[in-house]
């Protein structure tokens, strides 16, 4: 597979809308050997031969010219993209998720699911997370993590499987709010 077909398996399979930053990440976990250079004139490339769309406003990078999408559902998507991509490792796996994951990675023994939580979404988001549980074999190996818009009440979200709470910094950095150790992570699931 090409870098042009990787970056249109991208915004066809995974993501419609992503700031340039967390698509050149993408890019040079896909491809070690690639520099940030290369990486961005690979997105250039695609962006001059109209697979994508740049908003040099936003610094975001886009499947379609003005995204259809709200600002709160692109600002969640990227988090969540942003947290999968750092999670990536040579694996290489990272698969679109339905409500209320947005996410998953595969990252050695270790399956990673992610989901972003609006402000004063926290216990609903939490109750659904309660829907999707883990076989209790199985939760060693499952992460789940919550990247949490600014002005969330962390104390509000329960304890389903969430190994770190985090948000998105303005640099586009994801930031860890709270780490909870694996004995506690699943202690509000109901059991099997």
């Amino acid at each position: 597979m090409t870098i042009q077909e990787t970056i249109q398996d991208m915004f066809h399979e995974l993501i419609t809308v992503v700031p340039k930053d967390t698509a050149i990440l993408y890019l040079r976990k896909l491809y070690p050997q690639m520099t940030e250079k290369a990486a961005g004139m690979a997105l250039n490339r695609a962006i001059f031969d109209l697979q994508c769309n740049y908003d040099e406003a936003t610094d975001m990078i886009s499947m379609y010219k003005g995204p259809s999408l709200s600002k709160s559902r692109i600002t969640a998507m990227a988090g969540a993209f942003r947290a999968a991509v750092e999670l990536m490792d040579s694996t290489k796996q990272i698969m679109k998720c339905s409500f209320p994951f947005e996410y998953a990675v595969v990252n050695g023994t270790k399956m990673y699911e992610i989901s972003y939580i609006f402000s004063g979404q926290e216990t609903p988001v939490s109750l659904a997370m309660k829907m999707r549980n883990v076989a209790e074999e199985m939760r060693p190996f499952t992460r789940r993590i919550a990247i949490v818009e600014y002005g969330s009440d962390i104390s509000y979200i329960q304890r389903v499987g969430f190994s770190k709470i985090a948000r998105i910094s303005v640099e586009n950095k994801v930031e860890v709010l709270k780490s909870i150790p694996a004995e506690e992570a699943w202690l509000d699931m109901d059991e099997d």
